[in-house]
């Protein structure tokens, strides 16, 4: 479609002249001239980072003053077992007669998610698991200050939740074959989405129809400018897309032309 990705090329800064953004700054100094700028970066980098703070409005200034501790399946804990799984559901949860500790949390529920509906995910005759847990981001945010602790409770934490798994699945322990531990730090250190802010109400899932109709969230003294994503209101991956498909069609409205999807 002629467009053209840059990757490792970080966004420093929107530019903008006169109440109008104008293209964005990369952290190497490089510009970018753009007539729209759409940024479906984490809502805290886009409107605390890369924005001036005087285009916030008072909500958007307490969200991001509030940031919230607790992340819902903030923490991934997969495996590469040598086992098929395929006569498994997709989706289980399992109830523990004594619960784990599984980052300073008690947890009686174990919720794996079973990949062996997608052969590509493994080679034939293994699977991909994964189970995800509810986190606090200061609790890793302050092992990460130590690397020894910080991986030893990530494997402590994958050889808790195997344990568990091996009471309902027999055998899986022996199975393992490759494991991954995701925290909330590995999820801020690949994609700059960190902990969430402002209050629960602000981020809860919408009504499921709603979805297909998310805008883009704008501000009136900045114009041409978009910011799109989970962080500010997307639902799940088909709202984000949603989100992203309506601003293109209100910037093919701005500029006179006809909105085409094939």
């Amino acid at each position: 479609l002629g467009g053209e990705i840059l990757y490792n090329s970080s966004v420093e800064r929107v530019i903008e002249d006169s109440g109008k953004v104008v293209g964005v700054r990369l952290e190497n100094g490089t510009e970018i001239s753009a007539n729209y700028v759409i940024s479906d970066a984490y809502g805290y980098d886009t409107f605390m980072k890369m924005i001036d703070e005087r285009h916030l409005t008072d909500r958007l200034r307490s969200m991001y003053s509030k940031p919230i501790d607790r992340m819902m399946m903030g923490l991934h804990v997969s495996f590469g077992v040598n086992m098929d799984l395929s006569d498994k559901p997709n989706a289980i949860s399992f109830f523990l007669d004594e619960p784990i500790e599984i980052a300073g949390d008690n947890c009686s529920i174990i919720n794996l998610l079973n990949y062996s509906y997608d052969k590509k995910l493994a080679p034939k005759g293994k699977t991909s698991i994964k189970a995800m847990y509810d986190t606090y981001y200061s609790y890793w945010e302050e092992l990460s200050k130590d690397q020894k602790k910080y991986e030893e409770e990530k494997a402590i934490i994958a050889s808790r939740t195997i344990e568990a798994i091996e009471r309902f699945i027999p055998g899986i322990g022996e199975a393992v074959e490759v494991t991954d531990v995701a925290t909330p730090i590995t999820t801020e250190r690949f994609t700059s989405n960190a902990r969430g802010y402002g209050s629960k109400e602000d981020f809860r899932l919408r009504d499921t129809l709603k979805g297909f109709l998310n805008k883009p969230m704008t501000l009136k003294s900045l114009k041409n400018f978009f910011v799109i994503g989970h962080s500010i209101g997307g639902t799940n991956l088909y709202g984000c897309a949603a989100m992203g498909r309506n601003t293109i069609r209100r910037i093919c409205k701005m500029e006179h032309r006809n909105f085409v999807a094939s």
